[in-house]
């Protein structure tokens, strides 16, 4: 095997990286029995176990073709019954455009994947603890511990069929404590100009996670690592992960963006006249709004459950919030703050107190858990002072604003509702 062994430019790291990616969707697709799709810029594939998704990975910036392409995809998703539909911008610089047609679709944005590499010349020197010993078994398995599945527990067959297949080029590892698997992760090894080791799927048992730093649990990735004479390892790291991973020696490489589409709105169409309107409002294009912003469908939720207020607010509009506003919108308490109207967003709240402890439509949570969920410390202040009961549980999860707050990490938030929980 031939991998990446010059002095890489963080460019070719981040197009390694990009490949290594593309190349373990396909190994997975390909073990599963999936459906694979390779066009100019886009990578999507079809899979129907354990669930009918199809994921697309956009891989140049986007052009306009890709916009029809999307409306494509998702024609083929309904005519094939799939559940879920995933877009990945493995550079989040190309998103902007991409963001604006997916969300008019009914798509919302997700998580941003944190892309890093690292030099095995520079990993800190081996621990000599050897308190969470590695294997690297032939046969991929849970060791009864279901949680140690990433994703579905049904995918076991695939991920079996990934490290069975020869030559082999997907690795499991296990750690082990006291005779017991505690945690996990996949290594996809990809080759030639761009061939690097890719870190997927790492996960350790909650009770297992140290509290320190940990770099013995990794000594063993070294070590394969060198064993194969692969210089470059490179992962997606998660935002609590990434501390752990610049300790390793890790660097940023950039960002991607992801977006979803839900599971009711990926068997269902979106309304043509609905997809120009939010794309419009997106593009900031006022002449085309007008043509579409009829008053019946002002305050209409989009194909993405925003009104035409809240998008405008999302894309950072205000001369179209505005525009929306003065032909007679409903104005929104949320919009008015995220459109730095703080004023007005107290002169609503003072007008209708109400709204500080009404439930937003669909996810049943109260403007409280959106101020924590977007890290709005001063609109959780306001909230608070206007009645919000910092005990009320949203619908879906049934977790407290304190506990989204713990949860997202959201620190400023969590120190206002620690000062006023009852």
């Amino acid at each position: 095997m031939r991998f990446m062994t010059h002095d890489a430019t963080k460019a070719e790291l981040l197009a390694a990286c990009m490949h290594n990616n593309v190349m373990w969707m396909r190994r997975l697709v390909e073990a599963g029995g999936g459906t694979l799709f390779q066009e100019d810029g886009l990578e999507w594939a079809a899979t129907w176990h354990p669930g009918r998704e199809i994921t697309a990975l956009v891989t140049q910036h986007p052009d306009p073709s890709l916009r029809g392409r999307i409306d494509a995809i998702g024609e083929y998703g309904r005519a094939n019954s799939v559940d879920v539909v995933s877009y990945w911008a493995m550079d989040a610089t190309w998103a902007g455009q991409l963001d604006i047609w997916l969300c008019a679709r009914g798509f919302r944005s997700g998580g941003r994947p944190h892309w890093m590499a690292v030099d095995r010349a520079t990993y800190p020197e081996s621990s000599s603890s050897g308190e969470s010993p590695m294997t690297f078994p032939d046969t991929f398995d849970d060791h009864t511990v279901p949680e140690l599945l990433c994703y579905n527990p049904m995918s076991r067959e695939i991920r079996q069929a990934l490290v069975s297949r020869q030559p082999q080029r997907v690795w499991q590892a296990v750690w082990w404590r006291n005779g017991s698997p505690v945690g996990t992760l996949s290594i996809n090894l990809t080759e030639g100009d761009l061939g690097v080791g890719g870190i997927h799927d790492l996960f350790f048992l909650p009770e297992a996670r140290t509290a320190g730093i940990g770099l013995e649990r990794f000594d063993a990735i070294r070590e394969f690592g060198r064993k194969f004479d692969v210089r470059y390892g490179i992962a997606n790291a998660v935002d609590e992960a990434a501390p752990l991973y610049r300790v390793m020696g890790f660097q940023s490489l950039g960002f991607g963006q992801t977006w979803w589409l839900p599971r009711h709105a990926a068997q269902r169409a979106p309304d043509p006249k609905q997809v120009a309107f939010a794309e419009a409002l997106g593009e900031s294009d006022i002449s085309a709004i007008e043509a579409h912003a009829h008053p019946s469908v002002l305050d209409q939720p989009l194909a993405n459950g925003m009104t035409p207020l809240r998008l405008a607010a999302y894309y950072k509009r205000p001369e179209v919030a505005r525009w929306l506003i003065d032909r007679g919108a409903t104005p929104d308490l949320l919009v008015a703050w995220e459109l730095g109207w703080k004023d007005e967003a107290t002169q609503l709240l003072q007008a209708d107190p109400s709204l500080a402890t009404k439930r937003q439509p669909n996810s049943g949570k109260t403007l409280l858990h959106v101020a924590v969920e977007r890290d709005h410390p001063d609109l959780a202040a306001l909230l608070l002072d206007s009645g919000a009961d910092p005990q009320v549980r949203d619908e879906r999860h049934h977790g407290t604003p304190l506990d989204w707050a713990v949860e997202l990490r959201r620190r400023r938030v969590g120190a206002v509702l620690r000062g006023r929980t009852r």
